[in-house]
């Protein structure tokens, strides 16, 4: 028995350094090292304009030389500026390095077959609300938008694959590329030197003005709130979702925890983004009623509360938080004066004129969409109107029909993986997902893909079509055996009595 068990010691050993911590092999985390610094010299003035196209260029060429790298790249680039000069954003860019990589390689078909789930479940509301839009005269801007989005997901879905369905090291780099938002608001922060704003700031404000909430090099601070929420409760519930460790691995894993949430939380709350903040609360609350925590690890809760606030209450000041919340609360102010509502909205008075102004709209055409939308805001800039919300933008252009189609297309990973909630790694991609699905309430993201990606993450972790019938199979087997087995145990008393009476 000592030697079986020094085989399989021996054997775990070998696998933690062939596969590196978080299952990241040697060479992914050379690549991932080199892109994460491509990524943040692109947050610089000094190095954007002079070697912005060069570098996203390279990046999207060499990232996708492994699976893992790959997907770190495809998260990094929803959230860095587009290079100027460039007809083609970041985003896009890294599509274009994934088709590449996948074409020299000869697996294009794996595009289509590892995102097979993604295609089928999306392909009604595409139909729907496309079609429709087309009808209108929208002449393909949506279905361009959501061509790109899926084709995202899919590469998403298809890297998963390629790298072994390693989901912790997936998961890992993709919360890493979106925590790059945050180098802006390091950046002012910490003095490091002149950062980057490749949007019209004239319109959507700047965040190097006295005062104001802090946004990203991409956008405002609406652009900066989502990933950081998805970041922070991926943080906390990669810890929760796992058992209480005393080694060496577990002290360092959880200072790596701590660091991450000092680094996330007050980019976090400078974006002064309300939607963001409930997501993560929500996704927390969700982990919990999936009982996806470990039992163990919620005796730790208070530590990780009492670590929370403290950051929270040294960063208040220090770095100036105050004084982004203090401009949120002006807006506030002015919001609840035009809808006259008084101070029981604050939670929702940034969002309830456009939110209502959408539903009038879904309303006035329920069943096709393309309803008339009277604005109640953005007077003299009414070109700039959005809902604010990506399930209503999917009413407004499909009617109620296309919201239950979109609808259904979110909820499918959780119902795919419901049962499974309870292993660690399911419990802790299914935590991120419902922030992503929260928070896209609350802004019109459906041309952002982080959710994009979250969904091609989990169809990876679908079991295919034989083998959930496989599975149904061997359940109802397993159900009709217990019940023979039942039967036959509360029979073999009166057999006994039986044979008792012969004797």
């Amino acid at each position: 028995m000592p030697v079986h068990k020094n085989k399989a010691n021996t054997f775990r050993r070998n696998a933690e350094m062939n596969h590196g911590l978080f299952g990241i092999k040697p060479l992914e985390w050379l690549l991932c090292g080199i892109i994460l610094v491509g990524c943040v010299t692109l947050h610089l003035t000094r190095f954007y304009y002079p070697l912005a196209l060069p570098i996203e260029a390279g990046l999207s060429l060499i990232s996708f030389a492994t699976p893992i790298s790959g997907l770190l790249y495809l998260s990094a680039a929803q959230v860095i500026p587009d290079a100027p000069g460039c007809p083609l954003p970041s985003a896009q860019m890294a599509l274009l390095g994934f088709f590449l990589w996948q074409l020299a390689r000869g697996k294009v078909e794996a595009l289509f077959s590892s995102g097979r789930p993604l295609l089928m479940t999306v392909a009604p509301f595409f139909v729907w609300n496309a079609g429709w839009a087309f009808v209108r005269g929208d002449r393909g801007w949506l279905a361009m938008i959501l061509v790109f989005a899926i084709l995202t997901g899919c590469a998403a879905a298809t890297l998963v694959q390629q790298s072994g369905r390693r989901l912790e090291a997936c998961l890992t780099v993709f919360l890493a590329g979106q925590a790059l938002a945050m180098c802006l608001f390091w950046i002012l922060k910490l003095n490091l030197g002149e950062p980057v704003e490749a949007f019209n700031t004239e319109i959507y404000s700047s965040s190097l003005v006295e005062g104001a909430r802090i946004g990203t090099a991409r956008g405002n601070a609406n652009v900066l709130g989502p990933p950081m929420a998805l970041v922070l409760a991926g943080v906390i519930a990669f810890f929760f979702t796992r058992p209480l460790q005393f080694t060496r691995r577990g002290w360092i894993l959880g200072l790596a925890g701590l660091i991450g949430i000092a680094a996330v939380l007050p980019p976090l709350i400078g974006s002064g983004s309300r939607g963001a903040l409930v997501s993560v609360a929500c996704g927390l609350l969700f982990l919990l009623f999936a009982g996806g925590i470990s039992p163990k690890m919620l005796s730790s809760l208070p530590v990780v509360l009492i670590g929370v606030l403290l950051i929270f209450g040294l960063g208040w000041n220090k770095l100036g938080l105050n004084q982004s919340w203090e401009e949120m609360g002006r807006r506030q102010e002015m919001q609840e004066e035009q809808l006259g509502s008084g101070a029981g909205n604050k939670l929702v008075a940034g969002r309830s004129l456009e939110w209502t102004a959408a539903v009038r709209g879904i309303l006035d055409s329920p069943i096709i969409g393309g309803g008339h939308v009277e604005k109640l805001s953005y007077f003299g800039q009414e070109e700039f109107w959005l809902s604010h919300s990506t399930y209503l933008d999917a009413g407004l252009v499909g009617g109620l029909p296309g919201m239950a189609l979109f609808g259904w297309f979110v909820l499918k990973p959780l119902l795919e993986l419901w049962r499974r909630r309870r292993e660690g790694k399911i419990g802790w991609l299914l935590a991120v997902y419902a922030v992503s699905i929260i928070s896209i309430g609350s802004t019109s993201a459906m041309q952002m893909k982080d959710f994009w990606i979250l969904w091609g993450i989990a169809a990876a972790c679908f079991l295919p079509a034989v083998a959930r019938v496989k599975t149904r199979r061997n359940r109802v087997a397993r159900r009709r055996s217990n019940v023979r087995t039942k039967q036959a145990t509360s029979n073999q008393p009166a057999l006994a009595a039986d044979s008792d009476v012969s004797a």
